[in-house]
C-alpha cells in the first residue's frame, strides 16, 4: 500500500479554482454574481476548501455540492417561478454565497450536523454563538438537539467557579472548521431556504421578515405583527 501525502492547502484552493473557472459554462456570470453579493471567488473558495480537504476528491464533491444547490436556486428564483410553489424570493440564497459555501461543506464532511441542521435551522446560530461567547445563547433551540453538541462546564479562575458552555470534545474536527468562519461571514434571519431551496408565499412575499412574522404570530405579539406589516 502507497500513502499518498495530502495535498497542500494552497494547491487545493487554486485546484478548485481552475475546476470552477474551466467547468462553470457561465463562469464570468457566476463570478459576477459573487462580486454584486459583496464576496469574490477567492474568499468563496477558503470557505469551501478548508485545510482538512485532502484530496480532489473530496473538493469535487463539495464543489458539486454547491453548485448543485446554487443552480436550483437560481432557477427557483427566476421570475418564471415567482408565486409558483417551490419558488424562492429573488436573491435569498444566491445574494449570500458563503452563506450556501458553508452549509455544503457541512452537509459533506459534517453529514452528522447537517442532519440535525435540517431539523432545527438555529443550530449553526447556536453554536457559532457558543464558540464566540462560551456561554449559552438566549433563544430557542430544541434541547434534545442542542445537547448532542453542545455542554456545560464549570471552571475554576481566581478562586472563582465561572460556567461555560463548549462544543463536545468528541467534535473536535466540526469545532475546528467553525472557528475559522465564525467571524467571517453574517448568518441571515433564517436558513430554511438555504436548506430547502423553496419557500412558501408568505416568505417569498415579505423576505426575511417572513421568519419575524411567524414568531409574532406565535407569540401573541401584536405590536411587532402591525409593525411588520406596516
Amino acid at each position: 500500500r502507497l500513502d499518498i501525502p495530502p495535498f497542500p492547502y494552497r494547491d487545493m484552493i487554486e485546484y478548485s479554482k481552475k475546476i470552477i473557472e474551466s467547468q462553470i459554462a457561465d463562469f464570468n456570470e457566476f463570478e459576477y454574481s459573487l462580486i454584486q453579493s459583496g464576496t469574490n471567488l477567492e474568499n468563496l473558495l477558503c470557505r469551501l476548501m478548508h485545510p482538512d480537504v485532502q484530496s480532489p476528491r473530496q473538493a469535487i464533491q463539495i464543489l458539486n455540492t454547491f453548485f448543485q444547490s446554487w443552480n436550483i436556486a437560481l432557477r427557483r428564483e427566476s421570475s418564471e417561478m415567482t408565486n409558483k410553489v417551490g419558488g424562492l424570493a429573488p436573491k435569498i440564497v444566491t445574494g449570500h454565497p458563503l452563506v450556501l459555501a458553508i452549509l455544503s461543506v457541512l452537509k459533506v464532511d459534517f453529514p452528522y450536523f447537517y442532519k440535525e441542521l435540517l431539523n432545527e435551522p438555529k443550530l449553526l446560530e447556536y453554536v457559532l454563538e457558543v464558540l464566540r461567547t462560551k456561554q449559552e445563547p438566549q433563544f430557542y433551540v430544541d434541547l434534545r438537539i442542542k445537547e448532542q453538541f453542545v455542554e456545560k462546564q464549570i471552571i475554576e479562575k481566581e478562586s472563582k467557579r465561572i460556567e461555560e458552555f463548549i462544543i463536545k470534545p468528541e467534535f473536535y474536527d466540526l469545532k475546528k472548521y467553525l472557528n475559522l468562519i465564525k467571524n467571517k461571514f453574517e448568518l441571515p434571519v433564517s436558513l430554511k431556504p438555504f436548506l430547502l431551496l423553496n419557500q412558501n408565499k408568505l416568505s417569498r412575499e415579505y423576505g426575511e421578515d417572513a421568519f419575524e412574522l411567524e414568531n409574532a404570530l406565535i407569540q401573541n405579539d401584536y405590536e411587532k405583527l402591525m409593525s411588520i406589516l406596516n
